[in-house]
């Protein structure tokens, strides 16, 4: 765990998981809140809050699509193994699964 040397950050950030935050929660965050545009005390390595998949992709995209490294794009497919479930069980659980394309592009070939 990241935060294992900070107990009361962890906590704030459980409860802050579970939609639990409190007013002080809240203001501590917004204390260590800046803006991307504030070039001087923006650090792109700081840890990252988002509200969603969404705001952490489009900054990962952002990151990657400016690296000067080449790019390669890998495919994944989705399975089931399980040998307690029957293949329609199997079969199923994929079908039922968000169907979001996401482009992931976080390999990099030296």
């Amino acid at each position: 765990m990241r935060h294992k040397d900070d107990l009361e950050f962890s906590e704030l950030l459980n409860r802050l998981g579970v939609n639990q935050a409190t007013d002080v929660d809240m203001a501590r965050l917004k204390l260590c809140e800046i803006s991307v545009s504030s070039s001087s005390l923006y650090d792109i390595n700081a840890p990252h809050f988002f509200a969603g998949n969404f705001f952490m992709h489009s900054l990962n995209d952002s990151l990657i699509s400016k690296m000067a490294t080449e790019k390669v794009i890998i495919s994944s497919f989705t399975s089931v193994v399980s040998p307690k479930l029957t293949r329609d069980r199997q079969e199923n659980a994929i079908r039922t699964l968000p169907m979001i394309q996401i482009k992931l592009q976080t390999f990099t070939v030296p």
